[in-house]
C-alpha cells in the first residue's frame, strides 16, 4: 500500500461533533485492483489542508503507514515526481512498498497522481484529490485505484485488506485535522 493510495488510503472516522468526519467511504476490489472512494470533512481552512497534503517531504506526518516521503523533482511545466515508501502490517504479515508518482497540482486545489510502474511496487495506480471549502471547513473527495505488483497471501484476503485500508484512512483524517489546527 502507499501513502496516497493508502493515504492516501488513509482517512476515515468521526472524532467528535466538530472534528473531521467521513461522509462517505467505499473500498472495492475487482480484477486485482483496489479502489477507494472517500469523502471527508475536516474542521480547518482548505488552503491549510492543501498545503499539508502537498508537502511531499513531510507526508509521513499524516499517515502512520508512510515511512518515507520525498519530492524527487519538479518539471518546468510544474509536474512533480514524488516517492513514498509505506510499511503495512496485517496480522503477522508486514511488507514495505515503494510508490513513485507523477503529480499534477491544479489551480482549483485538485491533485492528480499517476504511478510510475517501472519505479514502483504497483502495476497501476491513479488518484484524484478534490479539496474545497465547505461551511466551517474543508471537504476532501479522494479517489484512488491501485494494482499491487507484489504477492498478497490468500489468508489475508480481500476483505481484510479492504478493512485495513479503511482503518488507515480513519487514522489519517484525524492526523490531517490535528496538523491543520497547529498551522
Amino acid at each position: 500500500m502507499s501513502g496516497t493510495g493508502c493515504l492516501l488510503l488513509a482517512l476515515l472516522l468521526v472524532a467528535d461533533a466538530r472534528a473531521g468526519e467521513v461522509e462517505h467511504a467505499e473500498v472495492t476490489h475487482k480484477a486485482g485492483r483496489y479502489s477507494l472512494d472517500l469523502v471527508m470533512r475536516i474542521d480547518s481552512d482548505p488552503d491549510v489542508v492543501y498545503a499539508l497534503v502537498t508537502d511531499y517531504d513531510e507526508l509521513k506526518q499524516i499517515s502512520r503507514t508512510i515511512v518515507e516521503s520525498r519530492l524527487l523533482e519538479t518539471q518546468p511545466d510544474g509536474r512533480k515526481r514524488r516517492r513514498l515508501i509505506t510499511e503495512t502490517c496485517i496480522w503477522f504479515f508486514c511488507f514495505k512498498a515503494t510508490m513513485v508518482e507523477d503529480v499534477v497540482e491544479k489551480s482549483d486545489r485538485s491533485i492528480l497522481t499517476t504511478i510510475v510502474p517501472a519505479q514502483s511496487d504497483y502495476r497501476y495506480g491513479e488518484s484524484v484529490w478534490h479539496i474545497s471549502a465547505t461551511e466551517g471547513g474543508t471537504r476532501i473527495h479522494f479517489e484512488t485505484t491501485l494494482e499491487p505488483d507484489f504477492w498478497i497471501p490468500p489468508v489475508i484476503g480481500t476483505w481484510i485488506l479492504k478493512n485495513k485500508m479503511r482503518t488507515e484512512a480513519e487514522h489519517t483524517v484525524l492526523e490531517v485535522e490535528q496538523l491543520a489546527r497547529h498551522e
